[in-house]
C-alpha cells in the first residue's frame, strides 16, 4: 500500500479543500519522516491513503488472496488426509506438504487480519 499511496501522492494535481486533522503526535513524526524520504507532502500521503482506503483496492486484492489460500489449504488438507505410504521417501513427501500446509495456514491467518 506504501508504494501506491506515493504513486497517487507524486499524481495529485487536483484542486484542494481544506480540512482540520488532529492525529497523535508520534504518528504525525513519522508521517513528516517518511513524506521526506519519499519526497511527497504529508497532505499527499494523507490524500492517497484516503483514497485507497475508499476505492479499497488492497482490501479486493486481500479477499482473492484469501479465497486462493482457503481453495489451496482444503486441497492439501485432503491430499495430506489421503496420502498413504507407499514407496521409500514417501515420508519425506507427507512432511513437505504438511510444512506448505503449514505455511498456507500461517499466511492465511496473517491475511485474515487485514480484511
Amino acid at each position: 500500500m506504501r508504494k501506491k499511496a506515493v504513486e497517487l501522492a507524486k499524481g495529485q494535481d487536483e484542486e484542494k479543500v481544506g480540512i482540520s486533522l488532529k492525529i497523535p503526535k508520534n504518528l504525525k513524526d513519522r508521517l513528516q519522516l517518511f513524506s521526506e524520504q519519499e519526497d511527497v507532502s504529508m497532505n499527499a500521503l494523507i490524500t492517497s491513503c484516503i483514497e485507497l482506503m475508499l476505492d479499497d483496492s488492497c482490501g479486493n486484492l486481500l479477499k482473492q488472496i484469501d479465497n486462493l489460500l482457503v481453495q489451496e489449504i482444503g486441497q492439501l488438507s485432503h491430499k495430506i488426509s489421503n496420502f498413504e505410504l507407499i514407496d521409500e521417501g514417501d515420508d519425506k513427501r507427507l512432511e513437505k506438504m504438511k510444512a506448505t500446509y503449514d505455511l498456507y495456514m500461517n499466511l492465511f491467518h496473517q491475511v485474515r487480519r487485514f480484511i
